[in-house]
């Protein structure tokens, strides 16, 4: 089965009345990193996210919905690096290979710190501790539900 691009792979939000209008050309500043692993930004008063985009670097995009296509990168953040992997872009495993460590670490660490509060989890998170070696930096992580408790891990 051929792999279809992250555009045509997003999950409708079902938020049509507040998307952009579709096929605009702008040039965005994107903040955060969403927990989808893309960049967003406002066009005219609505969210848009792009994919492989950091925060504070600023693009000329194509607005499809709440989706954006990037047309050129005008201003790179200095959290850009180079990919490790030559297939990064096109086989949408690791989306954010381009981002520095650190930042990216901090990134994870506080996508479960806002998870747990959404939940009223009150509870210390530790830095994260990277598991990969010059490779891949998303794998499959899984929970079940025993007599004993909870068991977490891989599969």
């Amino acid at each position: 089965m051929k792999r279809q691009n992250r555009l045509s792979r997003a999950r409708p939000t079902g938020r049509a009345d507040r998307a952009a209008p579709v096929g605009a050309e702008a040039v965005l500043t994107f903040g955060e990193v969403g927990a989808r692993g893309d960049a967003a930004a406002r066009h005219r008063d609505h969210p848009v996210y792009a994919p492989f985009l950091l925060p504070g670097e600023e693009a000329r995009v194509r607005v499809l919905g709440e989706r954006a296509e990037v047309v050129e990168i005008l201003r790179e953040s200095a959290e850009r690096q180079a990919p490790v992997c030559g297939h990064f872009g096109r086989c949408g495993g690791c989306q954010l290979q381009h981002w520095r460590e650190a930042p990216y670490l901090a990134w994870k660490r506080d996508l479960v710190v806002k998870a747990l509060a959404r939940r009223g989890v009150e509870a210390e998170v530790l830095a994260v501790v990277p598991a990969w070696g010059a490779g891949r930096r998303r794998a499959a992580f899984h929970a079940e539900r025993t007599r004993r408790g909870a068991a977490l891990g891989f599969v």
